[in-house]
């Protein structure tokens, strides 16, 4: 799927009421069944130690596809630090920079460039990671970076109650787990959000602990009253992305945030 196709075409699905001077409130609309499974497999490592793995399958896009021997995938289930809940979290990793087969890309992008660029992918309210892979993949192949993106508590395989307080804090737990587990700095992240996927990281980037990410991008953004309130509090650089025929989110509610954005 091209990236100009999914952003630039018609969205028409279900018509929503939205505007920024009076936001809807927010509507989750997981798919009803999961589109993907996730099992667990255990295994010794050669020091003797008990590892757990998370694998990602049965999802609509077939990992058969795949053309690109520098496209690693992992899944990763996180938990909450304050409740029972989990969070599935896929990490894309892309490693043409130094794969001789791929002069071109290998020639456009250097070590220095790339510096472990990664992409923070936040769904939109209709989807979940098994609707979502081959866009990542997509994305990951097309700009040369990595790609992380996550299913929110109550969508797909991640478990738990599904609340507009805890959509809005899934993202501050896998950004942690980015920092300190995949062992990213945060200024190499650049925070995605499509549709409702916009708030998290409105508010991930508002926040002191996360506003030094190295760039927001919202495409059809659909912000709650918090999020449309501290938007223009964002300090580092933020990009809108709008369909000019959305038939969801109208283009001019992305012109009008223009506005308050530094």
């Amino acid at each position: 799927m091209s990236l100009c196709f999914r952003y630039c075409g018609t969205r028409s699905q279900e018509p929503y009421p939205y505007t920024n001077s009076s936001p809807s409130p927010l509507k989750f609309s997981p798919p009803k069944i999961p589109t993907y499974k996730i099992s667990l497999s255990t295994s010794i490592s050669e020091h003797g130690s008990i590892e757990q793995s998370v694998q990602f399958s049965h999802c609509t896009y077939s990992m058969n596809q795949f053309k690109y021997p520098w496209i690693s995938i992992q899944t990763f289930q996180l938990k909450h630090y304050t409740s029972d809940s989990t969070i599935v979290v896929l990490y894309i990793q892309n490693s043409s920079v130094n794969d001789p087969s791929n002069e071109v890309r290998s020639s456009l992008l250097s070590n220095h460039q790339r510096n472990r660029h990664t992409f923070l992918f936040s769904h939109n309210e209709y989807n979940d990671l098994g609707t979502t892979i081959g866009f990542l993949i997509d994305l990951s192949t097309q700009t040369g970076k990595d790609v992380i993106s996550y299913d929110y508590v109550g969508y797909g395989q991640s478990k738990g109650n599904l609340t507009e307080t805890s959509f809005q804090s899934d993202i501050d737990r896998v950004i942690d787990f980015s920092l300190n587990t995949l062992q990213l700095s945060l200024h190499s992240i650049t925070l995605i959000g499509e549709g409702i996927g916009c708030i998290p990281c409105v508010h991930a980037s508002t926040t002191k602990t996360f506003s030094t990410v190295r760039g927001v991008i919202l495409i059809s953004p659909q912000l709650n009253r918090e999020a449309i309130r501290t938007i223009g509090t964002i300090e580092t650089n933020v990009f809108l992305i709008h369909g000019m025929n959305d038939q969801i989110v109208p283009q001019m509610c992305s012109a009008d945030l223009g506005k308050h954005i530094k």
